[in-house]
């Protein structure tokens, strides 16, 4: 999956540099003062950030255990898809409210789709693919992740199964593209699951 996944990530028009967002979030938190001063204007605190970002109900559910979950989605023939994305990034905020959240009051998406969140930013403990325990940092690093939003498409070895889309190169087009790859994915996924019975 490493591999993979990291080979296929590039760089999109809109997708934001740690770097950068560094500076930004620097700025920010000088102009707009600090997180304890965006939770009570009626933010949250960001899973394992410490900053002030969305609240919990425009958040995804986080990967906890890649392992099991993507195992037990295998086995119930759904995709397993994962938006790499932090609290603060205004393109990660679309494409989670506009995009992947109204999905998940989609009974056929949700038959289908197990839909989960890495923060490349978080330290929040994740186990891996292989069952070997780290958090959702080191993992997003190794996986190639440099920019958010990343929204991949896992199989039942943590391989991917379509490529991953990068940024939003369209707001228009978006949900067309995120279709187009959520059944290439169910695709190439019912073809492994017929060939390994």
């Amino acid at each position: 999956m490493e591999k993979s996944l990291a080979r296929a990530i590039r760089r999109p028009a809109r997708a934001w540099p740690f770097a950068a967002l560094a500076v930004v979030l620097g700025l920010a938190g000088t102009l707009h003062g600090t997180p304890a001063a965006a939770e009570s204007a009626g933010s949250t605190v960001g899973p394992g950030t410490g900053r002030a970002g969305p609240s919990a109900t425009d958040r995804l559910p986080f990967a906890a255990n890649l392992r099991v979950e993507i195992a037990e989605a295998a086995a119930r023939g759904q995709v397993y898809v994962v938006l790499y994305g932090t609290s603060h990034c205004p393109f990660c905020t679309k494409v989670r409210r506009n995009y992947l959240l109204p999905l998940t009051r989609n009974p056929d998406f949700t038959r289908q789709t197990v839909l989960r969140e890495i923060d490349p930013e978080a330290r929040d403990a994740l186990v891996d693919v292989a069952g070997e325990r780290t958090d959702h940092a080191a993992f997003a690093r190794r996986q190639g992740v440099k920019f958010v939003p990343v929204v991949a498409f896992l199989g039942p070895g943590g391989e991917s199964l379509a490529e991953p889309i990068v940024g939003i190169s369209s707001e228009d087009f978006y949900g067309a593209y995120l279709d187009e790859r959520l059944g290439e994915a169910r695709a190439k996924l019912a073809k492994l699951q017929a060939g390994r019975r």
